[in-house]
């Protein structure tokens, strides 16, 4: 998460970049069907 600028909870962020990363491969797969000529890229 690049930042929390919503203050989003603590504890209901964790969950949700646990949730994000337990579907990691699910949302880059329904993102690609969305998308399909769309390069996926990621900023760290």
């Amino acid at each position: 998460m690049a930042n929390n600028k919503s203050n989003i909870p603590t504890k209901d962020l964790s969950e949700l970049l646990e949730t994000i990363g337990n579907n990691y491969f699910y949302i880059i797969s329904k993102w690609k069907e969305h998308f399909p000529d769309e390069e996926l890229k990621f900023y760290c």
